[in-house]
């Protein structure tokens, strides 16, 4: 089947014009508002924010700072504490860089992304299916999963850019792909997809391609693909090996790095629930999973009627879901209260770097869909084969077509299947958002007058708690306007001392915190954000009287102080590790 470019445009902007619509009122200021579908939306979404835009400011800057961000200072490689995703820098760095708008370039990764990754998922699904319709129930499964606009896309948007997954599944699936092809097609798109993700995507993508390319080893036909497909695999991770080498720079200085997190980890795998929950990129629709019922009865039949059908869809869809299934079960995994004996005991430590490998269920969601699209092809072949007036075959399709994805809708629309574990109630009729809005500029410009360490508060010290999490987040979104060595962070994991620098900074303002903290961090600056908690800030800058701290700018929301190396006591010398001169200058009023 040829690709039809103008039929293949128009659909494109008909996907945007869909997520727009799923999405509303997103779009109506993709400037300022962000997805806040749940609490992590606005901590994690954050931090995906932080990350791309530190990425891209390193990178068209000084490129040798690239690991060492901004964050948790004044530890090192701070970038590799949590997810990197440079993948997404092709979609998210020009609308960066042109329109200085960090929540700008976001929403077109995340409304962008999903748009490529439904019309890509459509395209291949129809391609691979023969199916228009087909390629359509395909995207729109994935798109009316719970999980994908409700859940975890939210949370980390640089996933929505999932588009190279269906391209690699539909390329893997042909064993005659052999030589240049094969590394001039699949090599980019898996670097790619791994990038955007190198824990969870890229587990989900290069384990189940290695276990094809294993499988085709042994038949002498399918030899020569298989040691190609395992070749291009090892290039992808040679490729892969720098950003691999960050986050074990990490894990080397820091032994007990899977303690280091404000994530509590789930311990065990409960069946059915962990496949069920709406959270749950398993929990497709349950039309969806109808319709494959249906369809794979239709093959059956027309199998045993000894009638040639080309099954690659049906096949490695499966391999792809149960791939899926397979890799998110982390041991020990129970059904009800009954542990099951299953391999992943073997392995259960290498599920240690994995604190949620529910996620790699990705692979699941994306083999459904193709089944979807597979199945729905049976039955439209049934309904043409059919003995019913030629006007009711040409539209028997388009009305299966129409009620299976309405069935599809109306879950969506309910918080999820009727037979999920943990449904939520009905969704807002409005996409839930909030506004991220900028500093004031003349606190922005105060702040750009020095390079020195800088300490944003109030945060709160309960690390377990997801409220720290969210200040953190909320420093770091606001350290893009400058770009100053900052005391706060949040992310996957902290580096070792972070805890004790932030239970250190609940004791300011007093004397003897904050010449400590000073000696330990060089820090310069102390923003504080007005509101419950800070009364002891708001005292002293109305009396002052200090001569260790004092107030320079002051906003209806923000105080900001400058911190100055104290008088010592008698008989006591005070040691700093204080940046330059010019980087202290304190900003003007």
């Amino acid at each position: 089947m040829n690709v039809n470019y103008a039929r293949a445009t128009v659909l494109l902007l008909l996907y945007a014009i869909v997520l727009v619509w799923l999405t509303w009122p997103l779009a109506s200021r993709p400037g300022t508002l962000v997805p806040n579908t749940k609490l992590a939306a606005q901590s994690d979404g954050g931090h995906a924010l932080w990350a791309l835009a530190w990425e891209t400011h390193a990178l068209t800057t000084d490129p040798a700072r690239l690991p060492d961000a901004n964050i948790y200072h004044p530890a090192e490689s701070a970038l590799f504490y949590g997810p990197t995703a440079f993948g997404a820098l092709p979609f998210f760095g020009p609308v960066f860089l042109a329109s200085g708008n960090p929540v700008l370039a976001m929403n077109a990764v995340f409304l962008g992304g999903l748009t490529l990754t439904a019309w890509v998922l459509h395209l291949v699904a129809a391609r691979w299916t023969g199916s228009f319709l087909g390629g359509f129930l395909a995207a729109w499964t994935l798109l009316t999963t719970r999980w994908t606009l409700w859940h975890w896309i939210p949370m980390v948007p640089y996933w929505a850019l999932l588009f190279p997954f269906p391209l690699v599944m539909f390329l893997t699936s042909r064993p005659a792909m052999r030589g240049r092809p094969m590394l001039l097609l699949l090599l980019p798109l898996l670097v790619l997809q791994c990038l955007i993700d190198p824990v969870y995507l890229a587990s989900a993508l290069i384990l189940p391609l290695s276990l094809l390319g294993l499988w085709r080893l042994l038949c002498p036909s399918t030899r020569r693909n298989g040691l190609l497909l395992l070749t291009t695999i090892g290039f992808a991770v040679l490729c892969l090996a720098p950003v691999y080498a960050g986050y074990a720079r990490v894990q080397t200085e820091n032994p007990s790095l899977p303690n280091q997190t404000v994530w509590n980890r789930e311990d065990l795998t409960r069946l059915p629930g962990a496949f069920l929950a709406p959270r749950a990129p398993t929990a497709v629709p349950a039309a969806t999973l109808v319709l494959v019922g249906l369809g794979a009865g239709i093959l059956a039949v027309r199998t045993r009627r000894t009638e040639t059908r080309d099954t690659s869809a049906w096949r490695h869809g499966a391999f792809w879901a149960c791939a899926g299934v397979v890799l998110s079960l982390e041991p020990p995994v129970f059904w009800g209260e009954t542990r099951l004996p299953l391999p992943h005991d073997l392995v259960a430590q290498a599920y240690e770097v994995l604190r949620a490998p529910q996620r790699l269920g990705v692979a699941t969601l994306l083999g459904l869909s193709v089944l979807a699209a597979a199945a729905f092809s049976q039955c439209e072949q049934r309904i043409r084969s059919s003995t019913l007036p030629r006007s009711l075959r040409s539209v028997a399709p388009l009305v299966l077509a129409a009620l299976v994805a309405g069935s599809m809708y109306s879950e969506y629309l309910r918080g999820g299947p009727a037979w999920s574990l943990g449904s939520s109630a009905a969704p807002p009729s409005t996409y839930p958002v909030m506004e991220r809005t900028a500093d004031p500029p003349e606190l922005t410009e105060a702040l750009r007058r020095s390079t020195a360490p800088l300490l944003e508060l109030p945060i709160d010290p309960r690390h377990h708690h997801g409220r720290s999490a969210l200040l953190q987040s909320r420093a770091m979104v606001r350290s893009i306007s400058h770009w100053r060595p900052l005391l706060n962070g949040y992310s996957s994991f902290w580096p070792d001392g972070f805890p004790e620098r932030m239970e250190l900074t609940t004791r300011l303002p007093a004397p003897n915190a904050l010449a400590t903290l000073r000696r330990e961090t060089g820090v310069a600056h102390i923003l504080v954000r007005r509101g419950p908690g800070v009364s002891a800030w708001e005292m002293l800058a109305e009396h002052g009287g200090r001569s260790d701290i004092r107030l320079v700018l002051r906003t209806p929301n923000e105080l900001l102080f400058t911190v100055d190396d104290p008088a010592p006591p008698p008989g006591v010398k005070l040691e700093f590790r204080s940046p330059t001169t010019e980087e202290t200058a304190p900003p003007v009023h």
